[in-house]
């Protein structure tokens, strides 16, 4: 099936152009971020991006500007392509000199062949990380999000709550299963075969389903987790870090011949990764680091001041859910406003952890609990702490060596 290619606004024409430029400025790659910097700075220019968090696969074409709001799952080693290249008209012999960056694979006309070892061919490297979703992100966040890009969900809606569906009488045995109903863009049905097959323990989370279905290694099961392969050019080190939540505007690279078998790779120290059906590749444009996720909020200091009523409000709902126990509702409201803001080797300090005990014999009253936090916070999940479930979920991420990969882990989180 052939990938769509955009007919117009294609972001790597205007870079072509540039590129073609360079005698007269060679300053080129320079003045490719400041243009799309600047156009990227209007009223309302994100608005008219879709998100790969928002949209599904297909709908995106090869070649178009997108944006993913993301957490760094995975950091790569530096991966080598070709910033310039030349190709030979194989009738007449002329030779023409075209850009590679931004772009995963070279570009040969009819009758062009690619030169290796031209005279202008340029090979450089670019920082390639995996991205992820935000773990554990609200519903209510992804739908606000969609009302604000005016994306429509579907005829099955956003997002299902197994922990409300639980409570309103579903078997007990489905809380720690698929957190939504099956997704066909997704894969839905590999990714709810995985996820069950973590309860069983025959897996952890994020490795491969019986070693035949890819897997988009969440580190938490999300019906509306997206991943991406996110390629950063003249980016300093330290800029990114792992598990950072960033937010990226770039062409995304949907080409098929990218999808080749682990045993194509003769170095043998690539990562095995999904196709980019499943995975888009994403050439970043522009990235920018994220405070937080929350819509309601603006992306940057200063917030809105503090409203002493809010705080009354909140306790209020707390203590109603903490059975009329005024100190834990104090307790509970400082634990969710708690954050890390220093790590030093193992001193960890702004963690306020918490745990609630005896507080009533209701079964059902945990799960209750975590239904009202995941309305009242951006990101939060569910994990009931059977023995089934310590001894056989993977907590940390681990380091596959034979896919030379990261395995997410439950908690491998973003910053909060």
């Amino acid at each position: 099936m052939p990938v769509p290619v955009m007919a117009n606004t294609n972001p790597l024409h205007t870079i072509s152009n540039m590129f073609d430029s360079r005698a007269q400025f060679p300053d080129w790659e320079r003045r490719v971020v400041d243009h799309f910097t600047k156009e990227l700075a209007m009223p309302d220019a994100s608005s008219t991006i879709p998100s790969l968090n928002l949209v599904q696969n297909h709908s995106i074409m090869d070649g178009q500007l997108v944006r993913f709001r993301c957490m760094v799952q995975d950091m790569f080693d530096p991966e080598f392509y070709l910033a310039q290249y030349q190709v030979r008209n194989t009738k007449d012999g002329s030779m023409r000199t075209l850009c590679g960056r931004y772009r995963d694979v070279v570009s040969c006309g009819p009758g062009e062949e690619l030169v290796t070892d031209g005279a202008e061919c340029e090979t450089r490297d670019r920082l390639a990380l995996y991205c992820v979703s935000p773990p554990g992100e609200a519903g209510w966040v992804v739908d606000h999000f969609r009302r604000l890009g005016g994306v429509e969900a579907g005829p099955s809606g956003t997002r299902t709550n197994n922990l409300k569906r639980a409570l309103e009488g579903e078997a007990g045995e489905m809380e720690v299963e698929s957190e939504a109903s099956a997704d066909p863009a997704l894969g839905g049905s590999e990714i709810s075969k995985k996820q069950k097959s973590e309860v069983s323990g025959s897996c952890p989370p994020g490795q491969l389903q019986g070693g035949q279905q890819p897997s988009l290694n969440l580190p938490l099961p999300s019906s509306h987790g997206r991943a991406s392969i996110v390629k950063l050019y003249d980016v300093k080190d330290g800029d990114i870090k792992l598990n950072d939540l960033i937010e990226v505007v770039g062409i995304v690279s949907l080409d098929p011949t990218m999808a080749a078998p682990e045993g194509d790779d003769e170095m043998g120290n690539s990562p095995s990764l999904p196709p980019p059906s499943l995975v888009p590749r994403l050439h970043v444009l522009s990235f920018s680091h994220l405070a937080h996720n929350n819509p309601l909020l603006p992306t940057a200091a200063p917030f809105p001041p503090l409203q002493e009523v809010a705080k009354v409000e909140l306790l209020t709902i707390l203590t109603t859910c903490m059975l009329g126990d005024k100190l834990a509702a104090e307790y509970l409201l400082l634990h969710l406003i708690s954050k890390v803001y220093l790590r030093k080797d193992v001193l960890v300090l702004g963690k306020l952890s918490l745990n609630l005990h005896n507080m009533t014999t209701h079964e059902e009253w945990p799960k209750r609990l975590a239904t009202l936090l995941s309305l009242l916070t951006t990101n939060s999940h569910y994990l009931p702490l059977t023995r089934d479930t310590l001894d056989n979920t993977s907590f940390t991420p681990k380091k596959d060596f034979e896919a030379n990969r990261l395995v997410s882990g439950s908690l491998q989180l973003g910053p909060s």
